[in-house]
Parts: C-alpha cells; structure tokens; sequence
C-alpha cells in the first residue's frame, strides 16, 4: 500500500495535479490506484476447512482473505483469519436467516466490521449462484465488507456432509452420479447431488466392465452438444472379469450442475459408472 501511494504522488506531482489543487482528480486517481492494487473479493491464502464426519459445525482457516464492501469497493484484509460456522445458530458463525437445507448447498462468507470484528455467516445455496460478495438481507449490524469463501454440502439432517476444502477446490467422497448397462449416445447428466451452481470445474472417475472381449471408450465434457473440455479414456477389455477405472480432472461446467458423457463397447454387454470426487468453485 505504501508503495502505491508513493507512485501515486509522484506521477500526479509530475502532472502538476496537486499544484492546481484539483481535488476531485486526486481522489479518483488515487481510487484507481489503489483499485488495481487490490486483490479481488473472495481472495485467499492458504484457505482450509476439514469435516472428517457428519457435523453441524466446522472450522475455517486461512492465512489470509480479501473482503469488500461491494464489487469495485474498498478492500479489507484480514490475517490470521480462524472462525467455527455452527450451522445450529443464527448470526454471526451461524446461518443467515432461515433454515439449513436437507441434502443440499451452504456458501460460507467472511465478513467484517472495519472496527476489527470479523465472522462467518452460513447462506443457503440451493437457489442458484452465491455471489463473491454478500448479497443477502441480513447482513450482520455493523459489518460492511465480506467475501464468499466456499460452497460445500449438507447432508439429510442439515448438518455438512464430509468434504474438505483447499483454496477453492473440494474434495468430497467418491460418488457415482450415473451408472448404465448399455453403451450411452452423447447426452448431458445433472449432477445437482453433487455440485453446488457455484462449481466451475470437476473432477472425477470413470469406470466400465464388459460381458465379452472389447474395445470401450468413455468420454466426459462440459456439454454434450460442444463437447468443450471434452477427455476421453479408451482401452480394451480382454477377460469378463476385468474393470477398467480412469480419472477426469479439470472438465469445466459451462452449464451449472449439468456435465455431457457418452460411452461405446465394441461388443457385449458393458457397464458403466461415472463418478465425483471433488469441485472447485
């Protein structure tokens, strides 16, 4: 920040701006300047959260997160950030408003209070996209600046399913989101389940079994009919006994919650299953 302010003088003194006394063109400058300097909301360093079991509640940590008042805003950053959500509660570490939904989504948001205050507030996040910055009703008194941290899941009784999370990115137990025992056409398959709107990218595995000898193929994309990010796994399967299991890393959601799939056997009956392991929002 120093050394933004440095440059700052010295490029206006340079444009004689400060000699003309113009006010409202120092301030707008030094607003850009210190915009560009800024990290973007939801921002953060070293960023961890573990639930090993079923849990009502959890604690996230990081070295480090950006909040702002809104997009553009000002910029706050907060060290040593370490605070327990309770999805029991309402307000500050708890839940915003409302109820924790059954088999769904929560986004947890830092925010702050420029006076130092600093917390977690837990929103729903079945309804759609959970914004970079706080965009609810019940914005906690006094607090002006937040940043959307994550999105993980909750289970049948509203508690966090097990999941970790790493930066943007989490990891969640195996789970198979479409299994068949016929070749599949290219078509696109929800995995609502599985990923909040607000995932971006997947990973995942794949695996097929054959009632005869043959040459498989399994592919992944973002959408069927563009077949963008697409990865394909081939191989042949010589034994009925044999399965064959593959990975998919990195396959973008151009459509929230929604990932295109095909798969062909060159003989038998084939079975196929495709799984999640993790997202990254």
């Amino acid at each position: 920040m120093a050394a933004v302010l440095a440059q700052f003088i010295a490029d206006t003194s340079r444009q004689n701006v400060l000699e003309n006394g113009d006010t409202a063109t120092i301030l707008a400058n030094l607003k850009a300047s210190l915009a560009v300097s800024s990290p973007p909301a939801d921002s953060t360093i070293n960023a961890k959260m573990t639930v090993a079991t079923a849990s009502a509640s959890a604690t996230f940590t990081a070295v480090e997160i950006a909040v702002k008042s809104a997009l553009g805003g000002p910029t706050w950053l907060l060290s040593g950030f370490n605070k327990t959500i309770k999805l029991a509660t309402t307000g500050a570490d708890g839940l915003d408003t409302g109820t924790v939904p059954v088999n769904g989504y929560v986004a947890l948001n830092a925010i702050f209070n420029p006076s130092g205050a600093r917390a977690l507030l837990a929103v729903n996040a079945n309804a759609g996209v959970a914004p970079n910055v706080y965009g609810g009703a019940k914005m906690l008194a006094g607090c002006s600046a937040s940043a959307l941290l994550t999105v993980v899941p909750t289970n049948g009784s509203s508690q966090f399913r097990v999941c970790g999370v790493l930066g943007r990115r989490v990891p969640i137990p195996l789970g198979t989101f479409f299994t068949v025992a016929a070749n599949i056409p290219g078509q696109n398959i929800s995995i609502a389940a599985f990923a909040p709107a607000n995932a971006k990218v997947i990973f995942g595995e794949l695996s097929a079994s054959c009632s005869a000898a043959a040459n498989i193929t399994l592919s992944v994309n973002s959408d069927n009919a563009s077949a963008l990010s697409q990865q394909n796994l081939s191989t042949f399967i010589g034994s009925v006994s044999a399965v064959f299991i593959g990975n998919f890393a990195n396959v973008l959601l151009t459509t929230p919650q929604s990932i295109g799939i095909g798969a062909n056997t060159t003989a038998g009956t084939p079975s196929f299953s495709y799984y999640i392991v993790g997202y990254e929002i």
